[in-house]
């Protein structure tokens, strides 16, 4: 008799993902990992002693969580509090050198004009727009289509002139 068995190798964030999609289509899976615990972006490590997250930084992009845990039955919520963060990332150099990046785009450009000056507070929003553009022209064709295709790169914003 034949089985329908499975083996993923690694536990990180994409081979959990394989292993949960695969076992919700009925599969036997067995997901076998290096480490004594789950590895990759969801990973902790002992720093002095102390448990320190070394995963994400900045949980984007909801909406592909929240399809995966629908695809299996359930719903994120029910599994994972999330809680909007005002600070996303503290840099420190040492006690008194900081620069905080903020949810908040205009706090993130005033933390940043702050501490390199105005102009690179400017460059920092003008980035934050190029971004959003690039990501609108990704958004529907590319990133959430079921069959993704790569628009036109004049549709890309700061990607024009590849050509040239």
């Amino acid at each position: 008799m034949r089985t329908n068995r499975v083996v993923v190798v690694g536990a990180g964030m994409a081979g959990l993902v394989a292993a949960l999609e695969l076992a919700a289509k009925g599969l036997d899976v067995t997901v076998v990992e290096a480490a004594q615990a789950p590895g990759g972006k969801m990973r902790q490590i002992l720093v002095d002693g102390a448990p320190v997250d070394s995963g994400p930084t900045v949980f984007t992009m909801r909406w592909i969580f929240e399809e995966l845990f629908a695809e299996v039955g359930a719903a994120l919520d029910d599994y994972i509090k999330l809680i909007p963060a005002e600070i996303l990332a503290r840099h420190a150099w040492n006690e008194s050198e900081r620069l905080d990046l903020f949810a908040d785009i205009n706090q993130s450009s005033d933390a940043i004009a702050r501490f390199s000056g105005p102009a690179e507070g400017r460059r920092y929003k003008g980035f934050c727009e190029a971004a959003r553009k690039q990501f609108q022209a990704l958004d529907q064709s590319f990133i959430r289509s079921p069959e993704p295709s790569i628009p036109s790169m004049t549709r890309i914003a700061g990607l024009r002139g590849l050509r040239d």
